[in-house]
């Protein structure tokens, strides 16, 4: 796909652009320079042109070695030479700068095809705009203003010729290129500095995200589309294995993984910025089908992390623990780890099984494993039970343990149903409501994990009074001729 990068210093409205393009509020933006780090994709479109925006941070000219400035123009650069066209953003209220001038020079030297816009540039004289903006080098400049969506009109005229370019020579490549099944998305979730970006930049296999000890680099929630390829570690992914001497073949699966913000409690989140940060995390959540919860082994299940695993819980998505740096934890891991599963499966019963996973995000150590389960909890997260084999599940299950009497009378469960996928959520109906308690109603979902491997996947269990539907009739019908009870 055609893709545009858009760059330029900071805070001169490349995130308002970036959003415009891509047609929701999907960039956080705001009047404090650099609120941009990671490089962020979207589709996005202008008239009828569909292309790739990437939205960057602001580069300076100056920057440490070992800064995070530094991290931050290495993402722009390498979104630089990815893209097919850049947009060279400067700010029309103040004019070139020296920044501008010195960012134009680097961006001439890198060679790739570049288009002047000048942004904020509302009621402006236009003979000041080919004055003022023609001598950093780059031809003509589109005067626009991003807030407003003045001037995308030209602003499509001028990105035209280059988006055809690029589709006489690379468009029929792209035919039928794309499957058009949804992907597969996971979250990765946790506090600021649990390790998110690093357990990302493992599985990609390169630097895409910036880290460093700093605790929230990450600001925006970023999607990154990826095939996951690999050989199957866990013995019941292995399918095509027919031996024990036979190894299984490559599997290769369509991932969008989505890096967040780490997540502070509200009562420490200080400022707009950070409550935009989160409050994109939790978006990222809501669309997720699997989230992947990171949490630092040095500092086990706080308050955050609780919170963060039953807000996961009560949305519904799958969910699978990896707890990050165990490689820094002295003793026996083993011990440590069956610890740590007994106090998550304690505070969350409702996933009574949920993967717990002991990782190194630095090493690479068991992320693929993690990963792996993260497929098999997305398996079991969208499984539908066939009605049949519901009700004579039931039947059995009731069997083997009645529910309990009501005044003396006996509860009796007379029919189950799959009422929703994703996650698996069933419907009991019973003539008597309150025999079905909470200790009766974990009976059943574990006696489902058990029957019909569900093991990994958060169940809902709802249990609904059946009515007689023949209570409070004063006319009953015999045959064809209908009698009333005659009233003394």
């Amino acid at each position: 796909m055609f893709k545009i990068a858009i760059i330029g210093r900071p805070n001169v409205g490349k995130s308002t652009l970036f959003n415009k393009l891509v047609g929701k509020h999907y960039a956080i933006t705001d009047n404090t320079p650099g609120v941009t780090r990671d490089r962020k994709e979207s589709p996005a479109n202008l008239g009828p042109l569909k292309f790739l925006a990437i939205d960057t941070a602001g580069l300076e000219d100056e920057v440490d070695d070992k800064s995070l400035e530094k991290r931050m123009f290495e993402q722009t650069q390498m979104a630089v030479m990815d893209a097919d066209l850049c947009l060279f953003v400067v700010d029309g209220k103040e004019g070139v700068t020296a920044k501008d001038k010195a960012l134009a020079d680097l961006m001439r030297k890198k060679g790739k095809k570049t288009l002047l816009v000048v942004n904020k540039f509302e009621g402006k004289d236009e003979e000041i705009l080919g004055k003022e903006f023609y001598r950093l080098g780059f031809g003509d400049p589109v005067a626009i203003s991003a807030e407003h969506r003045e001037g995308f009109s030209e602003l499509y005229e001028r990105i035209a010729p280059a988006f055809e370019e690029y589709e006489a020579t690379f468009g029929e490549l792209e035919i039928d290129k794309k499957d058009e099944k949804a992907l597969l998305q996971i979250a990765i979730v946790g506090r600021p500095n649990a390790g998110k970006s690093t357990f990302l930049n493992k599985i990609l296999g390169e630097d895409r995200m910036i880290t460093g000890p700093e605790a929230g680099i990450t600001r925006d929630a970023i999607a990154i589309d990826h095939e996951f390829t690999y050989t199957p570690l866990l013995r019941e992914d292995a399918k095509t294995r027919t031996s024990s001497e036979e190894k299984p073949e490559q599997i290769v699966q369509k991932i969008r993984f989505i890096d967040t913000a780490g997540i502070r409690k509200k009562a420490n989140i200080t400022g707009k910025l950070e409550q935009f940060s989160a409050d994109d995390s939790f978006r990222a959540i809501n669309f997720a089908q699997v989230v992947i919860l990171l949490i630092d082994a040095n500092s086990l299940l706080d308050h955050q992390d609780v919170a963060l695993a039953g807000q996961i819980l009560q949305e519904g998505r799958g969910l699978v623990f990896a707890i990050n740096k165990i490689d820094t934890i002295k003793g026996d891991k083993e011990v440590f780890l069956r610890d740590v599963r007994t106090r998550i499966q304690n505070l969350f019963r409702e996933v009574h099984g949920a993967p717990i996973v002991g990782i190194s995000a630095k090493t690479g150590y068991n992320v693929q494993k993690t990963l792996e389960y993260a497929l098999k909890v997305y398996d079991q997260w969208q499984t539908y039970l066939p009605t049949s084999k519901l009700h004579d599940w039931l039947k059995m299950v009731e069997k083997s343990h009645p529910p309990k009497l009501i005044k003396g009378r006996e509860t009796k469960l007379k029919y189950i149903t799959q009422i929703k996928r994703r996650p698996p959520s069933f419907a009991v109906f019973t003539n008597h409501a309150k025999g079905v308690d909470t200790s009766y109603q974990r009976y059943l979902v574990n006696a489902l994990r058990e029957s019909f491997d569900l093991n990994l996947t958060p169940i809902r269990l709802v249990v609904r009074k059946s009515d007689n539907p023949f209570a409070g009739r004063t006319v009953k019908t015999f045959s064809k001729v209908t009698h009333t009870k005659k009233k003394k």
